[in-house]
């Protein structure tokens, strides 16, 4: 199998669920596009850096990052539903599945998942797969009989051995799922399209060019190390929902003016590297911002007047008018983890609990070693 990932830091992470999907032997190719920190409004620019005629399946991960938003704001549902619907279009001419992904998070556990039932509700609505998590982690919670605080390293991420362990059941459900000769179908909706405006290409923005990388992405960015404000000319009609720089090295308000009205992004210190090296790539979601004249102005000013501006930008993406579009549809029962056996639930919480009583006593050791020295 062929899987292209889209997701933030749960997909990035060393020994999460790719690292287990990839050890089962089933997957011959996995290639990473995700972006940390990043909700649904990333995908008009990520969709772009492939091509999903490449792959059998494609993993989107987005719920733990969605589900503060909604938490604040329930009205955004709609614009995320919006946000799934372009996927299906961009798959709907492929042989590429898409499959939703919910990863649990322990905040998630104890508030409720909007963003859960949202995934969960259009998968089903669409007939494609999906695998929620939280059902995982329920079962192996049970089956384990380990306190919940060897579930998580974090409030949003997995431990190493759970999360791997949910990558090598979904790998075995995808295998099975494309042997079946699933069925695809495609129809008509109204939808908005979307696209993905690179700061690099506008020249009129000055600043300096700058390339950065990771393993994971490379990407050019326009730098601005004072206060400064330009025009960014756009010849159709849209709205902006998201600006793409790189936190480590913005320190900034930056500020969207369609005309009749503004959005802006406090970007603070808690991710900015001083020594200029870092790159942290997101794309965050700001108010929906309806441009009126094809012209979009956007500036960028220091948090107080006794600290320096500096802002790398990347670029915005832009959700297009509603038209009629071509989703993909399918007609299959998508809940990948029902379909999991007792056994390989068994077998995984009983490898789970060897490592968890293993690193356990290792720390003990480690603890009563510094004590006597």
């Amino acid at each position: 199998m062929r899987i292209a990932i889209v997701g933030t830091s749960n997909s990035v992470g060393k020994n999460g669920y790719v690292s287990g999907m990839q050890s089962g032997g089933l997957v011959t190719l996995i290639r990473n596009f995700s972006l940390g920190h990043s909700t649904s409004v990333v995908l008009p620019f990520t969709l772009g850096r492939f091509d999903p005629a490449d792959f059998d399946f494609c993993i989107f991960d987005f719920v733990v990052n969605e589900q503060p938003l909604i938490e604040r704001n329930a009205n955004l549902r709609s614009a995320i539903e919006d946000r799934l619907r372009y996927i299906l279009h961009q798959f709907a001419s492929t042989n590429c599945i898409p499959v939703m992904l919910v990863m649990p998070s322990e905040r998630g556990l104890e508030k409720g998942g909007l963003a859960r039932s949202l995934y969960l509700d259009f998968s089903k609505a669409n007939g494609i797969p999906f695998f929620d998590g939280y059902e995982y982690l329920s079962k192996m919670m049970q089956i384990s009989s380990l306190p919940r605080s060897d579930f998580f390293r974090d409030p949003d991420h997995l431990t190493s051995w759970v999360a791997t362990s949910l990558g090598m059941m979904m790998a075995e459900q995808l295998h099975s799922l494309i042997r079946s000769g699933p069925v695809r179908m495609r129809s008509l909706v109204q939808a908005p399209d979307y696209r993905y405006e690179l700061a690099a290409l506008h020249n009129d923005l000055g600043g300096q060019d700058i390339h950065r990388k990771t393993s994971l992405v490379g990407a050019d960015f326009r730098r601005f190390e004072r206060p400064g404000q330009a025009k960014i000319n756009l010849n159709y009609e849209g709205a902006i929902i998201g600006l793409g720089l790189n936190l480590s090295q913005t320190k900034a308000k930056i500020i969207f003016d369609g005309g009749h009205s503004q959005a802006a992004h406090v970007s603070g210190t808690r991710y900015f590297d001083p020594t200029e090296k870092q790159l942290t790539f997101v794309v965050r979601p700001i108010n929906k911002l309806p441009y009126a004249s094809g012209t979009v102005k956007i500036s960028w000013k220091s948090l107080s007047e006794h600290d320096n501006t500096i802002f790398e930008f990347h670029g915005f993406s832009v959700e297009l008018p509603r038209s009629s579009v071509e989703i993909l549809q399918m007609n299959i029962d998508g809940d990948l983890e029902r379909a999991i056996p007792d056994s390989s639930y068994r077998l995984a919480a009983t490898i789970g609990v060897r490592m968890t009583t293993t690193f356990v006593e290792q720390k003990k050791r480690e603890l009563a070693k510094a004590q006597a020295a």
